[in-house]
């Protein structure tokens, strides 16, 4: 259980973990006490966890990186989190961010959330509007957003899957009768270029993939749609939530990658809790 810097995000080195949590003890009985009054499921459930899952969840630390084992049950203890600061902290459901990878995930963690809180079952669906995977909250940054326009959007936007994608991709190659190796990989091809590789392979120059990428730009723009990489990289380039949140958790850290990473940043603000789990 490390305590992390908010606004650094660095990819977490391969060190060995320590032995004890480096957490300063807190006394929990009294979110034990106060649980056991007012949410005797939610106490039920804080009762199985062990002394250092409790310690990483009712820390006063403003950011906390939790790193244990498969199956240790790191997303409960992010749930129990969760709970802790909007039921112990007064932090509003709708004034925090839950990021996951699958939807199963994100689905899994409210369920806990509406189990475990009694009130949060009679709550509209609006309560969790930034509960959902990084792409998921990312369009839904994008869609409330009044800057939208700032990125090149318009309200109504869709968004692409991969078959559209790259059936968009085949469309422009053929138009524009453009030279692109490895068109069978050409998904892997992008997400190289994106990383500063313009040569992919055994090539010896450059071809129009370059080229390819801004075609596609700018008839995404025309067609005001978008894909899922567009959704990360547009999310994290619009100015922070208003309301602004109070806290944002995050399942699996240890899987972020740059884009997420920029996200990230934006959201957490200063003030604004930060809790990983992986």
């Amino acid at each position: 259980y490390v305590p992390v810097n908010p606004t650094l995000f660095s990819p977490m080195p391969a060190v060995e973990v320590p032995a004890a949590p480096l957490l300063e003890p807190r006394d929990p009985q009294p979110w034990l006490d106060l649980a056991a009054i007012r949410h005797p499921r939610l106490h039920a459930e804080l009762l199985r966890l062990n002394p250092e899952q409790l310690q990483a969840v009712i820390s006063d630390r403003p950011a906390l990186l939790v790193r244990a084992q498969v199956g240790s049950g790191k997303t409960t203890v992010l749930t129990q989190r969760l709970l802790w600061l909007h039921l112990r902290c007064g932090i509003p459901l709708q004034q925090m961010a839950v990021l996951t990878f699958t939807r199963k995930a994100a689905a899994e963690i409210r369920r806990r959330v509406e189990e475990l809180d009694v009130d949060a079952g009679e709550r509209s669906p609006e309560a969790f509007r930034w509960f959902g995977t990084f792409h998921g909250v990312a369009r839904a940054l994008l869609q409330r957003s009044p800057a939208l326009a700032d990125v090149g959007l318009r309200p109504g936007f869709g968004v692409l899957d991969e078959a559209a994608r790259d059936g968009l991709w085949r469309r422009l190659i053929a138009e524009h009768g453009l030279d692109i190796k490895y068109a069978s990989r050409l998904a892997t091809r992008v997400q190289a270029h994106r990383q500063g590789q313009a040569r992919f392979g055994a090539m010896q120059r450059d071809d129009d993939l370059a080229r390819l990428l801004d075609l596609a730009r700018d008839e995404k723009r025309r067609l005001n749609v978008v894909d899922f990489d567009d959704l990360l990289e547009l999310a994290a380039a619009l100015p922070a939530p208003e309301p602004p949140l109070a806290a944002v958790l995050v399942d699996e850290f240890q899987d972020c990658e740059p884009r997420e990473i920029a996200l990230l940043r934006r959201l957490v603000q200063p003030g604004v809790q930060f809790y990983a789990v992986g």
